[in-house]
């Protein structure tokens, strides 16, 4: 530390000033720090932040910062009273400096913030050029803070103010440490001259009477023998009017009480006594406080015969440390406690709970929407209304509870003496009710609300101290208004352990990022009728080292609402390009295509990543697809119509994943540019056996056609599937039937061994008025399997009648038709007259085959073989 600093610790406690800029950095939401003229800085508060997140270390950033700290320092050195310098990257710093008795001994800096948007490009080029995390970086600088320049003045003023302060109390501790040591001096000169001047009692008056602090003698009694002018003066008093007198007569009886405790302390001990004494003459009515020093003046003996006192004013002292107390432990509007404060005051309760086996709550108060009142009308009006809540609240509050403001529309309640949880719901209550009062501002009505978050102590968890219990409340409160706002949620322990272990997990997604322990594999999209392969589909998963390969249900979900999402879509995007790129090196053209998550889609640096990514990879123009989900595609119709419009010109084609699964509606069909609907696998899966689903695919299809949209159907897992698929019209299908996910290494040799087994698919598409046939047939399936299920189970639901379903129906209605004439309708004739015998025996009574007993094999036998005949049979007539 420099010679010149620590002059500065003698003048200047700085522990106090800590606190002090910390409010002041709560207040205004910038950094600050006091620095000597050498650079040192000697206190900070939110100064370790404000460098970890944007003045990163490296020779053009150090330039950058050391060129504002220089030119605001030497700046004040010439003697301007405050200076804002505005950087050339745009931060802004303000400093003023630190005067104790007219010396310039240091600077308040405070920054950095903007006053106007900040220029990005020149951000993002400064992080490449320092070689930081790009991304990282610009995020940091967004969360630089944006004041006007009349809040500026406004942090200005209060700036400068606490300059002063901070000098004026520099200057009473100098003044202090100078009188002390005067005080000394003259106190040795004192018992010099008493011992060397005894026979000359007019010296020894003349001495006393020109040291520049309030002298006095008293004998045993507290009687005076002797005040030098300064006692005089300060008393009105002669001389005679003083000598064998008492404090009583020149003081209240209390203040007289007092000082003779303090007296008597140095006859009974026979010791120096130091102590402050506050003092009130009875001829005034201002009180001083005064710092004494008492000595006991001995005989030859040993024994006390008088007293000795020196004092000094420290008044204004004293008053300079209040107003620094003040500063740094109560909110400057509404003068409440404030975050510092309040700690201490909930671990005083905390303490007083444990000793009277009481409970305490703590309840976390935010106001939900204020922004809009200080948006609106101005940070004055919004103080304002602040202000009156403060005071609304703490009518609520008993004697013994805590109202503190932590900052910005923000208040904590302490209640204390509690029996049970149960004993503050009716102040709670009161505190919601006061805080949702209707504002009237300018004849405007605003109704406001507010979100709570209670804590309770004590709880099952041990040592739990002042600050988990605020962050508890904290906690509670944000999911309060994670729920809508405008209502009350007790922390809850299960919860939050809930939310640790989701912390820890997104931390080891995050470190699995990292060390690349992600993998993409991909899936076929085929043409089903001719077999060619039309692109392939990438999906992540995570090549875990204890647990290997993890599907992504067991980790996207705990990531989808987090930036991390982001992240990992970016790495995605980036590997699958790559990828795409290798195949065509090494003759395979296709497309690929990629699901992007919600978050990623609305991010805001979303199309200028997608330019990046196109500009490296330009083989991937036309043959990039990116899969969004229904439900996200509608949460702003315009902003996506937009970024998907943006994305077409790049050359990147979009479809609607799980179509049909969120709130399809032909207005959005028709304004989202997407080229493709991707059919619900949730559909497919179940087509062959659920009329509905059924019906739901054909209706999409049609939809699809009729807005001039491709279709892909997922889930396509069986032969089934892509025969009934094929003949509604749907061409393009992925699934199991075909190929699961892949590595890529793996997609070529799959695609050779492919090609060789599979055969053309010729199913003719039917005409719309056979689709029935379809549908028919689908319920038939279904009716089949329960009738098997009855077969085995007859306590089981029992299944209709085969005359009842539609397709006994449509064969009545058919035989007229144009099928009679097919060669396939006799065998199809006899089984349907099979199944009406079939159903006449055993299902019409239901009851009958409970009878069925050692014939149930064979039945189950018959009924399998002849409803795969009819099937097979009726899908014959198709073609």
């Amino acid at each position: 530390m420099s010679e010149l600093t620590m002059n500065l610790s003698k003048y200047l406690v700085l522990h106090d000033l800590q606190g002090l800029c910390e409010s002041f950095s709560e207040l205004f939401g910038v950094a600050t720090a006091l620095l000597d003229l050498e650079g040192n800085i000697l206190v900070a508060a939110g100064w370790q932040k404000a460098c970890t997140n944007f003045h990163r270390v490296s020779p053009v950033t150090s330039a950058r910062c050391l060129e504002s700290d220089t030119v605001l320092a030497s700046q004040l050195a010439e003697g301007q009273a405050y200076n804002v310098y505005r950087c050339r990257n745009g931060l802004v710093d303000v400093a003023v400096p630190v005067m104790i008795g007219g010396s310039h001994i240091g600077n308040l800096f405070t920054g950095q913030f903007f006053f106007d948007e900040p220029d990005y490009e020149h951000f993002r080029l400064q992080a490449r050029e320092a070689g930081f995390d790009e991304q990282a970086y610009v995020a940091a600088i967004r969360d630089v803070p944006r004041y006007s320049e009349a809040k500026v003045f406004g942090m200005m003023v209060f700036l400068v103010r606490m300059a002063e302060l901070i000098g004026e109390k520099g200057l009473s501790n100098t003044r202090l440490q100078d009188a002390n040591r005067e005080l000394e001096k003259r106190r040795l000169q004192l018992e010099d001259a008493l011992f060397k001047v005894a026979d000359s009692e007019q010296k020894l008056l003349s001495i006393l009477d020109n040291v520049d602090a309030y002298i006095y003698l008293k004998d045993r009694l507290g009687n005076y023998l002797f005040a030098n002018r300064a006692m005089r003066n300060l008393w009105q008093a002669s001389p005679n009017d003083i000598s064998g007198s008492r404090g009583d007569k020149f003081l209240d009886a209390e203040t007289a009480q007092a000082l003779r405790a303090n007296d008597e302390e140095v006859l009974r001990e026979g010791q120096i006594v130091r102590c402050e004494e506050t003092i009130k003459p009875l001829n005034s009515e201002i009180s001083r406080i005064y710092q004494s020093t008492k000595i006991p003046l001995c005989d030859r003996d040993g024994l006390v015969q008088s007293i000795c006192g020196i004092s000094v004013d420290i008044t204004e002292l004293k008053t300079h440390e209040k107003q620094l107390h003040e500063l740094a432990h109560f909110d400057i509007l509404t003068k409440l406690p404030n975050r510092i404060s309040l700690a201490n005051r909930l671990q005083q309760a905390i303490h007083q709970a444990d000793s009277r086996s009481t409970r305490l709550a703590v309840i976390y108060i935010d106001l939900d929407n204020f922004k809009v009142i200080n948006d609106a009308y101005g940070h004055g009006v919004g103080d304002s209304q602040l202000l009156d809540l403060a005071k609304r609240l703490q009518g609520i509050l008993r004697t013994g509870d805590t109202l503190a403001r932590p900052g910005g529309d923000e208040f904590v309640a302490v209640l204390t003496q509690l029996d049970s949880e149960a004993a503050c719901e009716a102040i709670i209550h009161d505190i919601q009710e006061e805080a949702s009062r209707p504002l009237s501002i300018e004849g405007n009505e605003f109704h406001i609300t507010a979100s709570l978050g209670v804590s309770f102590y004590p709880q099952d968890e041990q040592h739990l101290d002042a600050d988990h219990l605020i962050r508890q409340a904290d906690q509670a409160m944000y999911q309060a208004k994670q729920n809508g706002g405008n209502r009350c949620y007790r922390f809850d322990p299960l919860l939050h352990k809930h939310l640790r272990s989701q912390l820890v997990q997104l931390e080891r997604v995050r470190s699995a990022l990292e060390a690349g322990e992600f993998v993409l594999y991909y899936q076929p999209k085929l043409n089903m009728r001719s077999g060619e392969l039309v692109g392939v589909e990438a999906l992540i998963r995570w090549m875990h080292p204890e647990n290997g390969l993890v599907p992504p249900i067991q980790f996207l979900p705990l990531i989808e609402n987090h930036d991390l999402i982001v992240v990992l879509g970016d790495w995605i995007i980036d590997s699958a390009l790559e990828q795409l790129e290798r195949w065509h090196a090494q003759g395979l053209n296709i497309s690929v295509s990629i699901n992007i998550a919600s978050r990623q889609f609305q991010c805001p640096e979303f199309l200028d990543k997608l330019k990046v990514a196109m500009h490296l990879h330009p083989l991937a123009v036309g043959r990039l697809d990116l899969e969004i989900v229904e439900s996200s595609a509608l949460e702003d119709i315009a902003k996506v119509t937009a970024i998907m419009r943006a994305g077409n010109d790049l050359g990147i084609t979009f479809s609607l994943d799980d179509f049909g699964t969120g709130y399809s509606s032909l207005t959005y069909l028709k304004r989202l540019p997407a080229k493709t609907l991707k059919i619900d696998q949730s559909f497919v899966r179940n087509m062959l056996e659920d009329p509905e689903d059924l019906t739901i695919l054909d209706g999409t299809i049609g939809l699809a056609e009729s807005f001039g949209r491709e279709i892909i159907a997922e889930g396509v897992e069986t032969e089934g599937h892509a025969e009934v698929l094929l003949r509604l019209g749907c061409d393009i299908g992925q699934g199991y039937a075909f190929a699961k996910p892949m590595p890529a290494e793996q997609l070529l040799p799959w695609l050779a061994a492919w090609r060789d087994k599979h055969a053309r698919r010729n199913f003719r598409r039917v005409p719309r008025a056979e689709v029935a046939v379809l549908v028919a047939l689908a319920e038939y399936r279904a009716w089949a399997r329960q009738v098997q299920e009855h077969l085995r189970n007859p306590a089981a639901a029992a299944p209709a009648t085969y005359e009842s379903l539609r397709l006994c129906s449509w064969m009545d209605t058919a035989r007229a038709s144009r099928h009679a004439s097919n060669p396939y309708w006799p065998a199809i004739g006899a089984t349907d007259k099979a199944l009406r015998d079939f159903s006449s025996e055993y299902l019409a009574p239901p009851k009958a085959c409970a009878d069925a007993g050692p014939d149930t094999e064979m039945l189950l036998q018959y009924v399998s073989a002849v409803s795969a005949d009819m099937a097979s049979q009726v899908m014959s007539l198709l073609d």
